[in-house]
């Protein structure tokens, strides 16, 4: 994955975006072409739930989130209702 900074100025660009569905598109050409690939999902890397720029993430479907407590992935959309009820939340699922 490709790291890209955020600046505000450059919002309309959508790097983030355009970054993941490149990486997607790749993962989707690596299966079709490796089917018995292992790589099967594609990480979108590290995210702070309560930082707005990476909330983006979120929008790829489907989309988890690991509960360090549990050790589960959890849908994002589900954790992050209950990380902006509770932000000192330490079990996700």
């Amino acid at each position: 994955s490709v790291y890209l900074f955020y600046y505000p100025e450059f919002a309309f660009l959508s790097p983030g975006v355009f970054s993941a569905l490149t990486e997607i598109k790749w993962v989707q050409q690596h299966l079709d072409e490796h089917p018995q690939s292992e790589l099967r999902y594609y990480y979108m890397g590290y995210m702070i739930p309560n930082c707005p720029k990476m909330r983006y993430k979120t929008q790829y479907k489907p989309s988890e989130l690991l509960c360090e407590e549990s050790c589960r992935w959890v849908p994002a959309l589900e954790a992050l209702e209950k990380l902006d009820k509770d932000r000192n939340i330490r079990r996700l699922s």
